[in-house]
């Protein structure tokens, strides 16, 4: 994967600092959250297909016969893979080149009843009342899966927070695992009453920066250097999963003066749903099995990620 940032990205800017860097990387979260939302409004065949300025990391692969490259958004909120044919209908260009699927030996435009690709297909195709080809229907905001957290804990304090506000109910509530997503989302029960723990761990050690932002919780200092004895704080997830936080996870120096917690409250987006960022789900290696609808994570050896 290549970070939309990195000096390997077609996107790259040289001329960009580090502090612009974040204030982007959080400015195309926030578009990514509003299309989220957008999408979830519209009908699933009005879909629009957004440029890669809203995405994190990007994926180069080969596709077609013969191979072409594609540059890809890694998207773990989303099902379907869209490749590039064409140009969007904001006229912007692609940083590789298109696939030109009438070109490709291997593109198939009419799958049919009883063929493998039919049967195998994610989505379930189906057959024509009048025809034997294979169709399928997808509403495209509704790729996603959901996991479901329980409780929260800081250092050896399990938060008040009732779990009902974590449920999937009626299409409402869950958690998504996210990587288009720098900043992480929780319900405002459950993050107000995560803000202020830590505020009472942290104390008057560190002086509180005065974000902008709405309930943003943000210190003057160094996460790397300031944090050291922040104690672990877990989210855990039914089937007894627990996945545990280090500060890294949780707060983002957004400035070299000051850092902010990277956790923000999902009912001020109008989200009915909880998010799990990218910026959370740093140091860990996450896999995704469709066929048990199960996901599984750990933390990546700490002599391995620097080696």
């Amino acid at each position: 994967m290549i970070h939309y940032e990195a000096v390997n990205s077609p996107f790259y800017n040289p001329e960009l600092t580090l502090e612009d860097r974040v204030r982007i990387m959080n400015e195309r979260s926030e578009t990514r959250i509003s299309h989220l939302i957008t999408d979830l409004e519209k009908d699933g065949n009005k879909i629009q297909i957004y440029p890669a300025y809203t995405s994190q990391f990007l994926v180069p692969l080969k596709n077609g016969t013969p191979a072409i490259p594609q540059i890809l958004t890694m998207d773990t909120g989303s099902l379907l893979l869209w490749v590039h044919c064409g140009f969007t209908i904001g006229g912007e260009g692609s940083p590789a080149p298109l696939y030109c699927y009438a070109e490709s030996s291997s593109y198939v435009e009419d799958v049919y009843c009883g063929t493998s690709v039919c049967n195998l297909m994610i989505l379930k195709g189906k057959c024509g009342v009048s025809t034997r080809r294979c169709e399928d229907t997808y509403s495209y905001a509704t790729g996603k899966y959901y996991i479901t957290l329980e409780k929260i804990n800081v250092g050896d304090k399990f938060l008040d927070i009732d779990p009902i506000i974590f449920k999937r109910i009626d299409h409402q509530g869950g958690m998504i695992v996210d990587s288009g997503a720098t900043s992480s989302y929780l319900p405002e029960i459950a993050y107000k009453k995560l803000k202020e723990e830590i505020k009472s761990v942290i104390g008057t050690t560190l002086e509180e920066f005065i974000s902008n932002r709405p309930e943003e919780l943000c210190y003057y200092g160094i996460v790397a250097r300031d944090l050291k004895g922040l104690p672990t704080i877990a989210y855990h997830f039914s089937e007894n999963a627990k996945m545990e936080f280090s500060a890294d996870n949780l707060f983002r120096q957004d400035r070299v003066d000051h850092f902010c917690l990277s956790i923000q409250i999902s009912e001020s987006k109008k989200m009915p749903f909880s998010i799990l960022g990218v910026w959370a789900q740093q140091y860990f290696y996450d896999s995704f099995d469709f066929n048990t609808m199960r996901m599984s994570f750990t933390r990546i050896d700490g002599d391995r990620l620097f080696d």
